[in-house]
Parts: structure tokens; C-alpha cells; sequence
């Protein structure tokens, strides 16, 4: 007759060891359930016991509603310091050479915070894609590289009064896009303007805008983010991680649709202008600041303020150091 199996035995009946097995994990399903009960209830005695969340706060309660917190006001004062110091070096200018002093000074911080410019001017293999017929003028759709495999998406007005072999040259404006999610599609009616006149007019897309989004998503049919301001923002990011600006990018493409403007014979070249609103108006003073070559600068960063009105609102202490760069008869209002 066999003995019932034990757990210390060397010899197990196999329906004995059946029962004891269960009767194991039965007896451990007890024991975890009796565990994660006592633990439950310690931490429930322990969190009616513990301080409330403000009894945590190392500072008093602030008042509600806005106000200048201690960062903000250091970063303030260290502005106008800074302010202070750039206006004491202008009211130092007397001379010519004080002047190209100030401003070989001023463009080198201001090469500085782009990161630089690239070095070198690369072949920017244009290409027309289409042309729009218009009333007096048409419309070249234009792309070319401002550095190799980075395409820059343009649209390009020319008077039609130029025969062949006339020679007629035209004076020419750049228009860099500001801040509008079609981009140089915006402009049309600015740069048709401008056109009727006899201007020869570029207009392109900022990197992130109009036909250059970033982060186009096809199946969706829109980008990430939106192309006004936010591609923009997440671009300028990912800029400064590589020890770059994102402006470096804008302005450059600025200076090769210039360089574009140079290959065209029905420009002048001793005659090209630059204006810009907004985040175009951005691009345009600093690529009138950098490039001697742009003749007059009409510029506004407000949708609806004339620039003198800006300047003496303050815009010229925001922007006084670009301003700087120029020579009066540069700058002109729209």
C-alpha cells in the first residue's frame, strides 16, 4: 500500500501531489491577497497623515493677476543697461570713421548672434516651371538652390515692355514673404503694384511657409504644425541645438534671390531695392544691413503702422542696431 506524498518525500503518488499542489496555491493566493491588503492600508494611514500640497511651498502665496517676477525684472534692467550703453556709444559718433567703426562693430555682433553666413556663393541652377500671362506684366514661377539640395520656391514679375535685344533695364524690389502661411502668395498685391510701376519683383517662400513646409504630412494634407509662426519655432529649436540660427537660413536665402535678380538682363543691378513687413520686414533690414549691394530699404514691422510712427513708438530701440548699419538715405517708409 502506498504512503500519501508529502512535500519532503522522495516518492510522490501523482493524485496526492495533485491535491497538495492546490492546496499550495491556494494557500499562496491567501497570503499575497492578506499582503497587498496590510500594505494598502499602511499607505492609506500614512496618506491621511501626510501635510497638504501648500504645506509644501517654500514661499508665500503670491497675489493673483500679472506681475513682475523677479526674472523678468533682472532680464528687464540688463536690457536697459544694454540699451543705455548702445546709446552712449551713438552719441559718441562725430566723425565718418566714428560711424563705420560703430557699424563694422555692430555687423560683426550681428553676424555673430546668425551663426555666421555661409562662405561661399554655390551655383543656384534656376529653373522656370510656368508663367502666368498678365495685364502688362507676367509671372515667372520660379525655384532655385540657395545652397546645394536646399530649394527656394519664387515668384518673379517682369514688365513686358522689354523687346528683345532693347536693353531696357528695370530697377528691381525683393519682397521676402512675412508671416503668412501661403507665403509670397500673400504679397500679390504688393508686388503687382510694384510691377504695374516698372519694377522688376521677387517674391519667395521662408523656409516653413507657403510651398517649403518643413513638416508637410501628404496623407493629411496640411503640415505638423501651423506655417505662419509654429514651424518656425520648431525649426529655430533644432537651429540652436546645432549651434545655428534659423534667421541665418531667411537672410541667406535673402542674398542668393538677389544673386538671382543679377542674372536676369532686364534688371539693373546697380538698382535693386528691398522691402518687407512683419517677419519680411525682418529679412529685409538685416539683408539690407549685410549686403551694401541693396540700394533702398522700405521696411515696417507692424501690419498697419507706418515706419516713422514705429521708430518713434520705440521699434528703433528695439531695432536700432540694424538701423545702424544703414546710411539715411538707405531707409525709407511704406
Amino acid at each position: 500500500m502506498r504512503t500519501p506524498a508529502t512535500c519532503f518525500g522522495d516518492r510522490e503518488e501523482p493524485v496526492g501531489a495533485a491535491i497538495f499542489l492546490a492546496s499550495c496555491a491556494s494557500s499562496m493566493r491567501w497570503i499575497l491577497f492578506t499582503l497587498a491588503v496590510l500594505v494598502a492600508s499602511e499607505f492609506e494611514a500614512r496618506g491621511a497623515s501626510s501635510p497638504s500640497a501648500e504645506a509644501f511651498l517654500v514661499l508665500p502665496a503670491q497675489p493673483s493677476g500679472p506681475r513682475i517676477t523677479p526674472y523678468l525684472r533682472y532680464q528687464t534692467e540688463l536690457a536697459w543697461r544694454q540699451d543705455e550703453e548702445r546709446q552712449s556709444a551713438w552719441a559718441a559718433i562725430r566723425s565718418e570713421p566714428d560711424l563705420l567703426r560703430v557699424q563694422s562693430d555692430l555687423r560683426w555682433k550681428v553676424l555673430t548672434m546668425l551663426g555666421g553666413l555661409p562662405g561661399r556663393r554655390t551655383p543656384l541652377h534656376p529653373r522656370i516651371t510656368g508663367n502666368i500671362p498678365m495685364h502688362g506684366f507676367h509671372i515667372e514661377k520660379v525655384i532655385f538652390e540657395s545652397l546645394p539640395g536646399v530649394y527656394v520656391t519664387a515668384l518673379l514679375y517682369v514688365p513686358d515692355d522689354n523687346q528683345p535685344g532693347s536693353g531696357n533695364k528695370h530697377p528691381a524690389v525683393l519682397v521676402p514673404a512675412g508671416h503668412a502661411a501661403n507665403g509670397k502668395d500673400y504679397y500679390q498685391a504688393l508686388c503687382q503694384r510694384l510691377v504695374e510701376r516698372g519694377y522688376v519683383v521677387m517674391s519667395w517662400d521662408p523656409v516653413g511657409q507657403g510651398e517649403r513646409s518643413q513638416f508637410w504630412e501628404a496623407k493629411a494634407g496640411k503640415s505638423r504644425y501651423n506655417r505662419i509662426c509654429a514651424e518656425h519655432a520648431v525649426l529655430g529649436n533644432l537651429a540652436y541645438l546645432a549651434g545655428t540660427n534659423l534667421a541665418r537660413w531667411e537672410i541667406w536665402d535673402g542674398l542668393r534671390a538677389f544673386d538671382y535678380l543679377l542674372t536676369r538682363a532686364e534688371v539693373d543691378p546697380a538698382r535693386i531695392n528691398i522691402t518687407g513687413s512683419s517677419g519680411g520686414g525682418f529679412q529685409a533690414i538685416h539683408i539690407a544691413a549685410l549686403f551694401s549691394m541693396i540700394v533702398r530699404l522700405a521696411d515696417s514691422f507692424d501690419w498697419h503702422v507706418p515706419l516713422d510712427q514705429e521708430l518713434a513708438a520705440g521699434a528703433g530701440a528695439r531695432l536700432g542696431s540694424s538701423y545702424a548699419l544703414l546710411t539715411p538715405s538707405d531707409v525709407g517708409t511704406t
